[in-house]
C-alpha cells in the first residue's frame, strides 16, 4: 500500500465513527467501512471501490478514495442522527460520486484501453464544470445534452466513442444495484466512415529515397508498410521477436499472439537496424515517445511531398491494401492484421474497390 494514501485513510478515520478499510484484492485493495460498537463489528461494502495502492497512480486512487470518504461522512452523520445502525441498509447509492467510479474503471484498465476512459471523464468534467457527480444527478435529458456538447467538441466518431464509455460505465453501475436502468441505452451517436489513406507501390519508393533525420523512425514506417504493426508493437519490438523469416509477437491492443512471414523488404529493414544498432538483443527500433515521434513524422512527410495526409498509421493501411491489391484473400488478410472481425478488413476492399473505379473514370474519351 502506498505510504500517502496509507496516511490519508488514517486522517480520514481520525475523526469518524465509520472506519475506512481495505482488504487485498487481484487488482489492488478494495474499500469498506467498518464500526466497532458494544463488541460487535459490523463493516459496509463501498460498491466496489478498489484502489491500486501504487504510486503511478496517485492521483486516481485519491480520487476514489475522496468518494469513500464522502460515504463515510455520510454514514456518520446518519448514525449520530439515529444513534443506530438500522439505516445502513436503506442509504442511496444514488449520492455517490460518479466519476470516482468511473476512476475506479481506469485502473482496471490496461494502457491501451485505460486512454478513452480518461478522455470520457475529462469531458464530464468539462460539461459539468464540476469535480464531483452524484448519480441521481444524471438522467436522460443529462446523457442527451452532454452527446449534443461532444458533437461541438470532437469528431463525430470520438462522440461515439466516449458514449459508449458512459454508457458502459452506467450498465456496470445496473449491475452494483446504484441505479435502476441505464439513462443513456436508447441515446446514440452514428459512426462515420474515415478516409483510410495508404501509399502506393511509387510513393513507398519515394518515402524510402527521402532522407529523414531520424533513421529509426524511417525504417519502423516502411516496416510496418510491410507487416502491418501498430506503433505501440513496432516500439516494443525486440530482436528475440525475430525469428529466421518469421516475426513472432504478441499484439499490445489484443493480447493476441501473431505470427507473420516477413517479406524481403522488412528483412532488409532488420539488416538496416543490425547495422544502425551494432547490438542484436534489446529493441529493434529505438523510439521516441509517440508524440515525439508523430511531429518528427509529419515533417518527415512534408519533405517527401505527397498529395495526401499520411500518418504513421497509414503503414498499417498501406500493408492492408497492398495486400489485397495483389490478390490475397481478406480471411488472410485478416490473419496477418491480427483482426478478430471481417468487417474491419472488408474495409480495404472498398477502398481499393473505389480507386479502381476512379482510374476508370481518367480513361481519356475518344
Amino acid at each position: 500500500m502506498n505510504g500517502k494514501i496509507f496516511d490519508e485513510i488514517k486522517r480520514y478515520n481520525k475523526k469518524s465513527i465509520f472506519k475506512i478499510k481495505y482488504r487485498k484484492v487481484n487488482n489492488g485493495f478494495s474499500l469498506y467501512l467498518e464500526i466497532r460498537r458494544k463488541g460487535i463489528r459490523q463493516s459496509v461494502n463501498l460498491n466496489n471501490l478498489v484502489i491500486s495502492g501504487q504510486v503511478t497512480k496517485l492521483s486516481i486512487d485519491k480520487a476514489i478514495l475522496t468518494n469513500a470518504h464522502t460515504i463515510q461522512r455520510f454514514y456518520d452523520e446518519k448514525f449520530n442522527e439515529s444513534g443506530n445502525l438500522d439505516f445502513t441498509a436503506d442509504v442511496k447509492k444514488k449520492d455517490d460520486d460518479f466519476f470516482a467510479y468511473i476512476e475506479s474503471i481506469i485502473a482496471k484498465q490496461k494502457h491501451n484501453t485505460a486512454k478513452s476512459w480518461k478522455n470520457t471523464l475529462s469531458h464530464l468534467k468539462k460539461y459539468t464544470g464540476k469535480q464531483q457527480l452524484k448519480f441521481s444527478d444524471i438522467d436522460k435529458m443529462f446523457c442527451k445534452r452532454f452527446v449534443e456538447y461532444l458533437k461541438k467538441k470532437v469528431s463525430n466518431n470520438s462522440a461515439y466513442t466516449y458514449l459508449s464509455k458512459l454508457k458502459q460505465a452506467l450498465y456496470e453501475a445496473v449491475d452494483d444495484e446504484i441505479i435502476d436502468k441505464n439513462p443513456a441505452q436508447r441515446i446514440s451517436v452514428k459512426r462515420t466512415t474515415t478516409n483510410r489513406e495508404f501509399l502506393t507501390l511509387e510513393e513507398l519508393e519515394k518515402v524510402n529515397n527521402t532522407d529523414c533525420h531520424d533513421k529509426h523512425l524511417k525504417n519502423a514506417f516502411i516496416f510496418s508498410c510491410y507487416t502491418g504493426l501498430r506503433f505501440v508493437d513496432i516500439s516494443k519490438l525486440t530482436f528475440s521477436n525475430i525469428h529466421q523469416d518469421d516475426l513472432m509477437f504478441t499484439q499490445t491492443k489484443t493480447n493476441e499472439p501473431l505470427k507473420i512471414k516477413l517479406h524481403e523488404n522488412a528483412l532488409a529493414i532488420i539488416s538496416r537496424q543490425k547495422k544502425i544498432i551494432g547490438k542484436h538483443t534489446g529493441l529493434l527500433f529505438d523510439l521516441s515517445s509517440y508524440e515525439v515521434c508523430r511531429r518528427r513524422f509529419n515533417k518527415f512527410i512534408q519533405k517527401v511531398k505527397l498529395d495526401k495526409k499520411i500518418t504513421f498509421h497509414c503503414g498499417r493501411h498501406t500493408f492492408a491494401t497492398l495486400c489485397i491489391t495483389y490478390e490475397i484473400d481478406l480471411y488472410t488478410v485478416k490473419e496477418l492484421l491480427g483482426q478478430k472481425d471481417i468487417r474491419h478488413t472488408q474495409i480495404y476492399a472498398k477502398i481499393i474497390n473505389k480507386k479502381r473505379d476512379e482510374a476508370i473514370d481518367k480513361l481519356p474519351i475518344i
